[in-house]
C-alpha cells in the first residue's frame, strides 16, 4: 500500500445495532453477510461482501485463510474461497449453525433461569483456548467480538472471521470507530491503537463479562465503564460460590480487561491456566451446560421485552 493512500483509514462505517443480528443481513465494519446454497457442500455457505478498504490486501488475507485451513479446526469458519467481480471482493466460509453472541446478548432476560457467571466460564473453557491456538500460529484476531462469535447447539464456541487482524490494524481506525463498527474496546493511550494478542485476550473476557451480566454495552461505552461491571461480576460470583471464588474472579478480570493506564501483559495461554484453576469452585460440566443452555435460550415477544442495554 502506498503511503498516504486513501485506503488506509476507516470510511464511515456502520454502528453495531439490535436491527442487524443476524447472519444474513449482518453488517459491521467488515462488510455485509448473505448466505447461498452451494452445490459442492451441499448446504449454506455465508458470503462477506467486503468493504472496499480491505480489497488491498487480497493476498495477505488468501494466505492467512490458507493458514487456517491447514489447521483443521472447528473452533474457526473455514475461508472456502475469494471471489473479485465488479462490486468488490467477496470471502465465501462455511455457515456455521448457531446463535451469534451478539444475539444471545441481546435475547437474554431476567427470566431466563441460567446463571450467567456458570456460563461464562463455559464460554472461556473454549474461547481462550481458541485464541491462544490462534496464536501459536502467529495470527491475531484483532477483532473478537460478539458480533464475530457463534455458539452452535451443542455450546461449541467458533470464532468467525479470523483473517483480517493485520489488515484492520494497518487501516488504523480511531478508538471511538473501533468500538462503534467492531465491538472491540482499546485502552486509551498512545498514538495508535495496537490490535496485538492481549488484545484479543481482553475482548474474550468482555465477551464473557457480558455474558455474566446478562446484557450487551451501550455504543458509547468506554473503558472507564467496565470497572463498576467487574465489581458486579464478582458479586454474582461471591453469590454463586463464595468469597474466594469472587476475589478470583474480580482478579482475572482486572487483568484481563483493556484498563486506563494499564499495560496489557496477560496473555491467551496464562488466561486458559487461570480459567481452569478458577473452576475449582464450580464444575466444567456445569459451566458448559449453562452455556448451551443460555445459546438455546428464546426471548419472550417483542412488545413485553425489557432494554437490557447498560447506559453510561
Amino acid at each position: 500500500m502506498q503511503p498516504g493512500a486513501s485506503t488506509t483509514r476507516m470510511s464511515a462505517s456502520p454502528e453495531i445495532s439490535a436491527s442487524s443480528v443476524s447472519t444474513a443481513g449482518y453488517e459491521d465494519g467488515l462488510g455485509r453477510r448473505s448466505v447461498r446454497f452451494n452445490r459442492e457442500v451441499g448446504g449454506m455457505l455465508e458470503c462477506l461482501d467486503l468493504r472496499p478498504q480491505f480489497v488491498v490486501f487480497e493476498q495477505a488475507l488468501r494466505a492467512r485463510a490458507e493458514i487456517l485451513g491447514r489447521m483443521e479446526d472447528e473452533r474457526f469458519a473455514l475461508v472456502r474461497q475469494f471471489e473479485r467481480d465488479g462490486s468488490g471482493l467477496h470471502v465465501i466460509s462455511d455457515l456455521v449453525t448457531g446463535q451469534r453472541l451478539i444475539d444471545v446478548l441481546e435475547n437474554r432476560s431476567d427470566e431466563a433461569a441460567v446463571s450467567g457467571i456458570d456460563a461464562a466460564f463455559g464460554f472461556l473453557l473454549q474461547a481462550m483456548p481458541a485464541v491462544a491456538q490462534l496464536h501459536s500460529h502467529s495470527i491475531t484476531h484483532g477483532a473478537v467480538g460478539p458480533g464475530r462469535i457463534i455458539i452452535t447447539p451443542n455450546a461449541q464456541v467458533v470464532l468467525l472471521d479470523n483473517i483480517y487482524g493485520t489488515a484492520l490494524e494497518r487501516l488504523a481506525p480511531t478508538r471511538p470507530r473501533l468500538w462503534a463498527s467492531f465491538g472491540v474496546m482499546a485502552a486509551p493511550g498512545g498514538a495508535g491503537v495496537s490490535l496485538d494478542r492481549q488484545g484479543d485476550v481482553g475482548q474474550v473476557a468482555l465477551c464473557a463479562l457480558l455474558l455474566a451480566i446478562g446484557r450487551p454495552l451501550d455504543q458509547n461505552a468506554g473503558v472507564a465503564s467496565l470497572v463498576p461491571l467487574v465489581r458486579e461480576i464478582a458479586e454474582l460470583a461471591e453469590i454463586r460460590a463464595g468469597s474466594r471464588f469472587a476475589e478470583g474472579v474480580g482478579r482475572f478480570f482486572i487483568d484481563a480487561l483493556p484498563a486506563v493506564g494499564k499495560k496489557r501483559t496477560l496473555e491467551a495461554d496464562q488466561a486458559t491456566t487461570t480459567v481452569r484453576q478458577l473452576l475449582t469452585h464450580i464444575s466444567e460440566d456445569e459451566s458448559l451446560s449453562a452455556l448451551a443452555e443460555l445459546a438455546s435460550y428464546r426471548p419472550v415477544p417483542a412488545r413485553s421485552r425489557v432494554d437490557r442495554t447498560v447506559k453510561v
